[in-house]
């Protein structure tokens, strides 16, 4: 059973100034306490810890918190809006219905923490460190996360509307309905991921890779991307961009992926390498050279109603379908490509200039 603040202690929090310069700056260390209720708004800490401690609908707006940590400590629909964390360790805490709106952190770590119906709006990480954190529904719109690490994340219904990421690296655990719309990704990095239906309407993204990852669904819609990569994603589903403007988009060294679909988008720099994929619908897109395909085998491809210009494939062959009603090719080089010999080629209305020619013969 959790004991509450003495009334001694309950006394000098009444104070807040005070109570920071004669407790709070040279270490308040609290353990095993429930605290109810109780005012810390504009607290400072330092060198402090909270162990075990249970914060319950606890006002904390505008705290000053710096070199502190906090182990097994419920912040229940706390409110700690306009604060300041620094190299602070969340460990082992649930952060379940509070508010840390317009707050900073820097050089924070939160592990093995646990979150639901987490108010983060505009709120800046830098340097921070995520391991083992899971965030149910939690709401991040307009947060930028610098240089941050995120390793074990599991995050699930969160929604990143207008959030920025620079220079950080997700490696491992599991994103699950997640929105990225209107994002700003930059210099950033997915490895060893899950991903389930994560949607990036209307983002800008800016040299972002997603490397050995597992995916049931990730969509890309009127987002300007540059440099976007898949490396070695196995067991990759339902690639969706439409109505995109895309520079340098590479997909290499997957053995497994399917569903790559590219709608009413325009492209510069495709490059798909050494990759095995089930389907590739390439239409109603504009392509601008370059335009790769090597070494790849493929299912069935589309490029209906597709204006291509300067489109390579080489060492590579289709087995099931290839539609190309309504397409034009310009500049199609074709080097070493087969064609199964039951193959379905749906070649209506194609127009090529100064090119190649698909056939099955």
């Amino acid at each position: 059973m959790k004991s509450e603040l003495s009334d001694q202690e309950k006394r000098q929090l009444q104070d807040i100034e005070k109570f920071n310069a004669t407790t709070g700056r040279q270490g308040w260390h609290v353990k095993n306490k429930k605290i109810e209720e109780q005012k810390l708004s504009r607290i400072e800490l330092t060198g402090s810890s909270m162990v075990d401690v249970d914060l319950l609908r606890v006002p904390g707006r505008e705290a000053v918190i710096v070199n502190s940590r906090f182990e097994k400590v419920k912040f229940v629909d706390c409110d700690f809006s306009n604060s300041s964390f620094t190299n602070v360790e969340f460990t082992d805490c649930d952060l379940t219905g509070s508010n840390f709106m317009k707050s900073r952190f820097a050089e924070c770590t939160f592990k093995k923490c646990r979150a639901e119906r987490l108010k983060m709006e505009d709120v800046t990480f830098k340097k921070c460190v995520f391991d083992r954190f899971t965030d149910r529904s939690g709401i991040y719109t307009r947060a930028e996360f610098l240089e941050c690490r995120l390793t074990h994340a599991d995050w699930l219904k969160s929604s990143l509307y207008y959030t920025h990421f620079d220079s950080c690296v997700f490696t491992s655990g599991v994103l699950d309905r997640v929105q990225f719309s209107n994002a700003r990704l930059t210099n950033t990095k997915y490895s060893d991921l899950t991903i389930n239906a994560c949607s990036f309407q209307k983002a800008e993204l800016d040299r972002v890779s997603f490397e050995k990852c597992n995916s049931d669904g990730i969509t890309f819609g009127k987002a300007k991307i540059d440099n976007l990569s898949f490396v070695a994603c196995d067991g990759f589903n339902s690639l969706t961009i439409t109505a995109c403007e895309c520079r340098q988009i590479k997909i290499i060294d997957c053995a497994g992926f399917s569903e790559a679909q590219f709608y009413l988008s325009k492209f510069t720099g495709l490059y798909i390498k050494d990759s095995r994929l089930s389907y590739l619908d390439c239409d109603e897109s504009e392509y601008a050279p370059p335009f790769e395909i090597s070494n790849c085998i493929i299912s069935g491809a589309t490029f209906l109603m597709a204006k291509v210009k300067g489109l390579t494939i080489e060492n590579s062959s289709f087995d099931d379908y290839l539609v190309l009603t309504d397409a034009t090719f310009e500049n199609l080089v074709l080097k070493n490509v087969e064609f199964d010999d039951k193959i379905d080629i749906d070649a209506k209305n194609v127009t090529y200039i100064d090119s190649d020619r698909f056939s099955s013969e």
